[in-house]
Parts: structure tokens; sequence; C-alpha cells
């Protein structure tokens, strides 16, 4: 993103933004406002033309910066997540982009073994909690597995990981 100081200035514009929204100034109020750096999600409760009226809005507050809106009733991706509705329940699972080529460090860096050893149990983790379906979960780990076997890493050691996630 550019000079070090780069994220502490688009926080700091954005935040302006933020504040905005959460005191309810526009007339619509969401759901939610859930921010990381310049990924936003948004579950929007009013419609089509509501949502683009917002939209609006928003690109109207800070001349320069330009909100893009991404909407779908099948769910949408937000940072390494999928957010959907089944049942008339808010589900996630794991997302990557379709470019993601699932680099991890090879098992035989110089790195130290503490490290390398808790790339497949933090990984494992972080399905774990990303889905919030059973189904979706075992889809995910086999997943991983794969992506984590083809960097390298024992398969023992990747099922002891899940296993003690």
């Amino acid at each position: 993103m550019g000079p070090k100081n780069a994220c502490a200035y688009a926080d700091t514009a954005i935040n302006m933004i933020d504040e905005l929204v959460m005191e309810s100034v526009y007339d619509f109020e969401p759901l939610l406002w859930a921010r990381y750096r310049d990924d936003i999600y948004v579950p929007w409760t009013y419609g089509l033309e509501k949502l683009e009226e917002f939209h609006n809005w928003l690109n109207t507050i800070i001349p320069g910066i330009k909100f893009t809106v991404t909407s779908s009733i099948h769910g949408i991706e937000f940072l390494d997540t999928f957010v959907y509705v089944k049942d008339d329940l808010l589900h996630t699972k794991p997302y990557s982009k379709p470019c993601d080529d699932h680099s991890f460090l090879i098992p035989t860096s110089c790195h130290p073994s503490h490290s390398l050893r808790n790339i497949p149990y933090s990984t494992a983790i972080r399905i774990y909690k990303i889905a919030s379906e059973t189904n979706e979960y075992h889809k995910a780990k086999i997943e991983y597995t794969e992506y984590l076997k083809r960097w390298g890493y024992n398969l023992v050691v990747l099922l002891i990981s899940i296993q003690k996630s």
C-alpha cells in the first residue's frame, strides 16, 4: 500500500466516514458496518434502490475517495470469508480469491521449526473458526490439506494439526 504510514493515513481518512455511518447521519442505518482497511461489509436490508442511494451518499463525503458496491442475494466475500444466508441465518465459510495460489512457507525453509509447525495448525484453526456449517468445514479442511501438501507439508503433521484444532 505504498509508504509505511499509508495504512494509518487511510484509516484516519475513512474513520470520519465510519463515524458518520455509525451516528446514523444517513437516513437508513445499516445493520452492520464492518471495515478492515479498505474492505467494508454491510448487510443491507432496505432494498437495491436505497443501497444505490447510500452508495451515492458515501461517494459524496470525501472527494477523491470512491466506494464500489458488490451485492448479491447468494452471499458476499469479505476478506477471507464468504458470508451467506441459509434458512434465514447468516453463515460463513472460508473464501479465497481466484488468483490466490495459497502460498505457504515451505517446511524446509530456514525459519524456526515452531513457526513451521504452527502454519498447518493456525490454518486449521482459521478454517474451523470461519466455517459455520460442519459440511463447509469438512470441505475446507480437505481443500487446505491439499494446499499444504502441495507445499511439502507432511500429511501426518497436517492431520495432527487438524485434530488439535
